[in-house]
Order: structure tokens, then sequence, then C-alpha cells
């Protein structure tokens, strides 16, 4: 017995002449995934003693492809440039080697991921095979080796693809659409094979990076739709890898109980992270901030620094105080890696139904949301839950 290379055809030879019935089971078949309807048929040839050919059809019918376990997971990934904010992209997809086939994958790509205009647009000509942006590898319970192949950017501006392709002998195309208005890559029909890894590093055209990252925390979304159509809907949060680390924030409030409210606040911006350049402090029901307090002269800028009764600040010099949509917005002048913000009356002033809550205990917190903007322009919001006393 010979499988044909494609494994379109079973042959059977030199059979004995006085076989009248043959009857072979195959048992652990891998494909297909999907239960085709209406079924498929298989064909035979049958050649008999004397030369007397003779071919029929009989329908393959598939059940179960619904019940077959499904459940990828993913891994994603960014690796920041050393010099600038180019990124390097790892998508990482992984399925155990019994699961079905996948038919659809939709990757919801990082809020904080952008996309490298300058470097892109000379793959989207409209025409062509674009331009070879990444690398890809897979690896199949079909295949005895590790598949390698490449990941390329065409299409045009408005309408961008990504084609993953893998050479002879297992040649293996799949190709995503990528909407920016949305921010998905939409991989469909993929053929009906098991891929226990798929992986994907997308790093841009002759070492221009194809996207940008501001390095925020975030996570992907990744929605995988079987060959059967069962659909998996899995969260990752992304690694980030050689990131300035984020700024942090930490602070006090007293005195509501006595109505003397007073409220402390620190922003650290993180290692090899650029300067803090403003910082804008929200403040929680019950607490405000009096307008006509930094309009009064007790509150001036002289000789380029700013000085106010009720509001100190430490570790770096103000250069103006505004008030927008009820935040305090502080901007400095020079940037620093610390910065510490003291608020007390008659800036900072509180309701009497605050006092009455923080008294009688029935308020025991307080969230304070720090808005820290950096010399790149990077703005990170740092909410802060302080124990109200």
């Amino acid at each position: 017995m010979t499988l044909g290379a494609t494994g379109a055809a079973t042959v059977v030879s030199t059979l004995s002449g006085f076989i009248d019935e043959s009857n072979i089971i195959f048992t652990d078949v891998r494909l297909p995934s999907s239960c085709p309807s209406p079924a498929a048929n298989v064909t035979m040839t049958a050649v008999s003693q004397s030369g007397v050919s003779v071919t029929t059809t009989a329908p393959l019918n598939v059940t179960g492809c619904s019940g077959l376990p499904y459940a990828p997971a993913l891994a994603v990934s960014e690796a920041r440039d050393a010099k600038d904010q180019g990124a390097t992209l790892g998508l990482d997809v992984t399925q155990a080697a019994t699961d079905a086939a996948s038919k659809t994958i939709v990757f919801k790509l990082p809020s904080g991921l952008g996309v490298n205009a300058a470097a892109d647009a000379r793959c989207l000509t409209g025409a062509g095979a674009g331009c070879v942006i990444g690398t890809a590898t897979a690896t199949s319970p079909l295949a005895p080796t590790k598949l390698t192949g490449n990941v390329a950017l065409a299409g045009s501006r408005a309408s961008p693809t990504v084609t993953v392709s893998f050479p002879a002998p297992f040649a293996l195309t799949l190709v995503g659409d990528v909407n920016l208005t949305t921010g998905t890559v939409t991989i469909n029909n993929l053929p009906d094979l098991p891929l226990s890894r798929l992986n994907l590093t997308i790093t841009g055209r002759h070492g221009a990076k194809a996207f940008t990252t501001t390095c925020m925390p975030s996570s992907v979304t990744g929605t995988f739709t079987s060959q059967s159509g069962v659909t998996r809907t899995v969260s990752s949060k992304v690694t980030l890898t050689d990131c300035p680390a984020s700024p942090t924030a930490s602070g006090s409030v007293s005195g509501l109980a006595s109505g003397d409210p007073k409220l402390r606040l620190r922003a650290r911006q993180g290692q090899r992270a650029p300067d803090i350049t403003s910082i804008a402090v929200g403040l929680p029901a019950g607490l405000k901030i009096a307008g006509s307090a930094l309009m009064s002269k007790a509150c001036a800028s002289k000789h380029g620094m700013y000085r106010c009764t009720g509001l100190a600040v430490s570790g770096a010099s103000v250069k103006s105080v505004a008030l927008k949509g009820g935040q305090l917005v502080l901007t400095l002048q020079k940037a620093a890696a610390s910065v510490g913000v003291s608020v007390s009356a008659p800036v900072l002033t509180e309701t009497g139904s605050l006092q009455s809550g923080v008294k009688k205990h029935k308020v025991t917190s307080a969230t304070v949301m720090l808005k820290v903007t950096d010399t790149k322009g990077t703005t990170t919001l740092l909410p802060l839950k302080l124990k109200a006393g």
C-alpha cells in the first residue's frame, strides 16, 4: 500500500485473484477538522485481474468536528529601539497538537503601538509584492521540521495587507487585512492544517521599524475561529522590552474630619524615562481647588518663579499654575525626575458633606487622579486611592 504524496490517493497493488472483498480501516486520522456539508466524495478506481478499470464514488461523512478541543493561546511583545521609539512586534500563537485547526484569526493591536507611516509608505504602492518586514516560523504535527518564512507588507495606504509566506515543500500563505481605523489584523481562510505554533516577528523594511511604541502597558485581544466554527477570544498582556519604566505616584490626605484638608502628592519618573514637565491633579468629590485663591495676591509669579500660600512644590520650580476643567495643572520651569506637591487652605477647600462623611466613618478613602506629562509629550494617568483621615 502506498499513500500518495498529496494524501489524495491510496494505491493497493498486486492483490490476490481470490479476494472478493477488502475492508481497510484507518485510525487516528488527523484531518479534516472541519465537517463539510454536503459530504465530500471519495473516489476509488479498481483494476481487475484482466485489466478492466472501474471507478466509483461514495460520500465521506465526517462527524464530531465541533467537539474537537480548541484552546489557542496568545503571547505578545513589544521591544523598543535603544535610540528612538521604533519597535519590534512579536505575536506568538500556540495550540495543542490535538486541537482543531484555525480558519480565522483576528488580532487587536496594542493601544501603545503606532504605525511608522514614513517607513511603511514605501511598501504600500498599491501594486506588486510589497516588501519584507519580518520573519515567521510555524510548527505543525504534520511537518517533520519547523517551517521558516517571512512577513511582507503590501497593498495600499487605504487597504494595507500583511502576508505570511512559507516556501516549498510545505508551501503555505496566510493573508491578513489591516484595518487602521479599528487597529485590527484579520487573517481569513486559513487552510485546514493544524499549527501547534505560529510566531511572527515584525521589524520593518531595511532596519526602519514598521511600528513605534509609547511603552504604555496594554493588552492584546485575539479572536480565533476554528474550521468547524467554534470561536475563542483570548487576551494577553503585552511584554515590554527595553522600555523606560513608567512613572509612579504616592500621596496622603489628612484633616478631612476636622475641615482642614491637606493633600500631599509625589510623582516620580521611572529609570531611563524622560523627565516630568507638567502635572495635573484631579480631585475626588468633596474636594475642590479655589480659583479665587490661585488668583489672589498670595499667589503670584515673580522673577520667573511661582509662589502661593496653600500650594507648595518641591523638587522643581513652577512656571505656571492653571485651573482647567476642575484640575490643578502645574507646568514646571524645568523638567524634573521627581516632583512633590502639597495643597492646603486656602487653595484646597472641602464640602461639609465630605467632612461629615469622614467624621462618621462613612467615607474611608478618596481617589486622586494624577496626570503626568514628560518631555516626550507622553501622558500617564496615575490613580491614587488614599486613606481619608
